[in-house]
């Protein structure tokens, strides 16, 4: 391994990363990224790095050989399934809250909350509607409204 490799081998511990390349068995042939022009020397020098924390969801990385990119490098794949949590609803402060209405002083402080809400609501609406107040602004003068 020459000082390139031993930087990336630092640079994924430091980070919390993981080689993929180097973690599935394969042919040698599929491990090589890299053949020289005269066909004689193999290397892996490309490589997919993951973050450690999804390492289960890399399945497989190799090199495809004969891909015609224009370039002495082989194709490398990697292939990825993400597993994905849905999130859950959040239940827990509603069976907190069922279970405080049980009790008879916070079921009463609850209803009188509501009921003032609903009184507040009900003073809004018995406010004249709007067209009543635009009429009556256009019964000022025109000089009070510039």
């Amino acid at each position: 391994m020459n000082n390139n490799g031993l930087r990336l081998v630092e640079f994924c511990a430091e980070n919390d990363m993981v080689i993929g390349g180097t973690l599935f068995q394969h042919e040698t042939i599929h491990k090589y990224t890299w053949t020289s022009p005269d066909g004689n020397i193999h290397n892996q020098i490309d490589h997919v790095l993951i973050n450690g924390k999804w390492r289960k969801s890399l399945l497989d990385v190799r090199a495809f050989r004969g891909a015609d990119l224009g370039s002495d490098h082989e194709l490398v794949i990697a292939k990825i399934q993400l597993k994905l949590a849905a999130q859950g609803k959040k239940t827990k402060n509603r069976k907190l809250m069922d279970a405080k209405l049980l009790l008879p002083h916070l079921a009463r402080e609850y209803q009188t909350k509501i009921a003032n809400r609903f009184d507040a609501l009900s003073d809004l609406s018995s406010e004249p509607d709007s067209d009543f107040k635009f009429s009556s602004l256009l019964s000022f003068p025109k000089s009070y409204l510039q």
